[in-house]
């Protein structure tokens, strides 16, 4: 047996163990290969190491930062958010009479956040619809416009028969997105001029739409559209429980409440406004009957509160109903009232436009007194007419003596109102001039743009060298400014305006923005909150000075132009005034403008009626319609016209 080296036992023994010697050299790669149950262990490890940590990544990430969305994802499948529309607040007159109320008709809808996602799913709903009712592809233009707005409601069809709701009822039961609901649509009481005051409602356009509820009401015209936020309230949010295929399965829940409307109390006394419509009538009748049919012209009356500007009555003739937009106005009823010669749509009071006449000499002398050109004691003897450069401007009729501020009010003496506009030598009055004239009416609102809450208005025009040159092309001249000082020429004014002046001189010299709302009321308390006044501010003329104007139209009701009033137990201050126009100044604006009680004003009575005739004639017995209306006085015996103020006849 070979001679074995120690520093071979081990191996002799491995050997030993196999039965088996073998050379060391033989031996050195085999050890490599012993125990194969341990081979790449540190490998293997590591690799179920890294499988491990993914798994438990990817776990924790589904769970843990995913695991909300998923559960939004679940809940959004079970649940839709439908919004509620509250009611709209009332309209009120002053003493609570309803004016503009709510009511609900039955309407299909279609709820474009409860249409299924996929829009394979929704065509199919659309295609159900064209099969039970007339589904127009402009409707499902705008159910795809609106699908990602659960704000929006669709109205396909309203109002509903009962034999149409119980149908469709039927027929949509597995439809989606699609119901039948009660819908609130806006009544309004008929009264006179209801339109031109309140506005209507109607469903918005596209570009008022986003954010809100196709079918809920939103304010197109009148107080309707300028108080239209708060009257219209909050919309409110409900979740309703849907099964998989959307239909809802009954159970909801209040996400956010609604909040109810306010109500809207105007000014308006709807008892004055309907004496004051009824006097118009009346006079319009004679008209009528003395003039012949005269179908574009009107007539209109404003009552305010000199105090804070509120309107308490304002009727414009002809005039129009909103009940006829509320539901949606057809084509044909559109084009008869925009062609109608009286031009319904149009609220004399504040939109049209006349030659003021002789009821702007008030705010002309008012000027006059204030730039010094005259005072409370100037007064001179005015001719029949007064001649410059070989054109002659006349009176109305000849006034002997010797007429200051207060009689040239009261008698609406022309002679004295173009000298203290233009100027008059024989009197050495140097007179206003066109400048000064303006400026000084623009104070008073006149030809000046103004805002009210219930529509738009006309600022109307006081010409100028400036205006006419721009306007006509042509050069100013003295007779110019003399027309303008008494209302003629080129001036430009309404009603609205001149009650407006008119209550600056009652309150002491503010002036007012008109206002058909008054009050707001919560619906649920009944609490009243003012809606503060707007103001325009002081018209600049001093105490001393608007008491010598106001003593002059106090004196144009006890021995001028005005005296029907007089047999009122009230003392009325006022002026009249006869604007002529037309291709030949054939026709004459009938005016009259006022306010009492005269030592503590609460009213402004305003009156226009188109080509009637002289103020005394026609606007005076309405003014004192509404007048005995107001301060509870019986109507007198007999009375159509003003037919005992001898020697007025012409007055201008």
């Amino acid at each position: 047996m070979p001679k074995r080296s120690p520093a071979n036992a081990p191996l002799q023994a491995i050997g030993a163990y196999h039965d088996v010697t073998l050379p060391l050299t033989e031996l050195e790669v085999p050890v490599r290969e012993l125990h194969p149950e341990t081979r790449g262990l540190p490998g293997l490890w590591i690799a179920l190491f890294v499988i491990l940590t993914l798994l438990t990544s990817r776990s924790l990430y589904l769970q843990v930062l995913t695991g909300s969305k998923g559960a939004q994802a679940a809940e959004g499948n079970r649940t839709r958010l439908r919004t509620t529309t509250p009611n709209r607040g009332l309209i009120t007159d002053s003493k609570g009479t309803p004016l503009a109320m709510n009511s609900q008709q039955t309407a299909l809808v279609v709820l474009p956040a409860e249409l299924p996602r996929k829009k394979t799913e929704r065509e199919a709903v659309y295609e159900k619809l064209r099969t039970i009712t007339s589904f127009t592809s402009e409707q499902q233009a705008r159910v795809e416009e609106a699908y990602s707005n659960i704000g929006n409601r669709i109205t396909l069809k309203t109002p509903l028969t009962k034999e149409e709701t119980l149908l469709l009822k039927e027929q949509i039961v597995t439809l989606p997105g699609v119901a039948v609901v009660e819908v609130p649509i806006r009544t309004y009481v008929d009264f006179a001029s209801a339109g031109h005051l309140l506005g209507y409602v109607a469903p918005p356009s596209r570009d008022e739409r986003q954010g809100l509820i196709d079918a809920t009401p939103t304010g197109i015209a009148g107080v309707e559209k300028f108080y239209n936020e708060t009257l219209r309230g909050t919309n409110g949010t409900t979740a309703i429980t849907v099964d998989a295929r959307g239909v809802p399965q009954g159970e909801s829940t209040v996400v956010s409440p609604v909040v109810e409307g306010k109500n809207l109390v105007l000014g308006i006394d709807a008892d004055v406004q309907k004496v004051t419509a009824d006097a118009l009538k009346q006079q319009l009748e004679i008209r009528q009957k003395n003039l012949g049919d005269l179908p574009k012209l009107g007539a209109t009356a404003v009552v305010i509160d000199p105090r804070n500007g509120v309107v308490r009555a304002l009727v414009s003739y002809p005039d129009f109903s909103p009940n006829q937009f509320t539901k949606g106005i057809s084509q044909e009823d559109y084009t008869t009232l925009s062609t109608d010669p009286g031009n319904p749509l149009l609220n004399r009071a504040t939109q049209a436009l006349f030659p003021s006449g002789s009821v702007i000499k008030p705010f002309v002398a008012a000027v006059a007194l204030e730039a010094g050109v005259i005072n409370g004691n100037t007064a001179f003897a005015t001719p029949k007419e007064l001649c410059v450069a070989g054109t002659c401007f006349p009176d109305w009729k000849f006034h002997p003596g010797v007429t200051d501020a207060r009689r040239a009010i009261a008698e609406s003496n022309n002679i004295f109102f173009y000298a203290i506009g233009g100027g008059y030598a024989d009197a050495n009055i140097k007179g206003l001039g066109i400048e000064k004239l303006a400026n000084g009416l623009a104070k008073f609102g006149l030809g000046e743009s103004y805002q009210p809450d219930f529509g738009s208005a006309n600022g109307g025009v006081i010409p100028t060298p400036d205006w006419k040159r721009k306007r006509l092309k042509e050069s100013w001249f003295l007779g110019d400014t003399y027309n303008t000082s008494i209302g003629q020429g080129y001036t430009q004014t309404n009603p609205m305006q001149i009650a407006l002046a008119t209550a600056a001189i009652a309150n002491g010299g503010t002036l007012y923005e008109p206002s058909a709302g008054e009050y707001w009321q919560d619906a649920i308390t009944k609490e009243k909150t003012r809606i503060e006044p707007r103001t325009n501010g002081s018209v600049g003329v001093s105490d001393g000075n608007m008491r010598v104007i106001r003593e002059g139209m106090r004196q144009g009701v006890t021995s001028g132009s005005s005296r029907l009033l007089d047999a009122i137990p009230v003392p009325i201050a006022g002026k009249t005034g006869s604007a002529q126009f037309g291709p030949n100044k054939e026709l004459t604006q009938s005016w009259f403008t006022s306010y009492a009680p005269y030592d503590n004003p609460e009213y402004v009575v305003t009156v226009l009626i188109e080509g009637a005739g002289e103020g005394y004639l026609y606007a005076v017995p309405t003014a004192d319609a509404i007048y005995r209306k107001l301060f509870n006085q019986p109507p007198p015996a007999v009375q159509t016209q003003s037919t005992d103020v001898a020697g007025f006849a012409g007055e201008r």
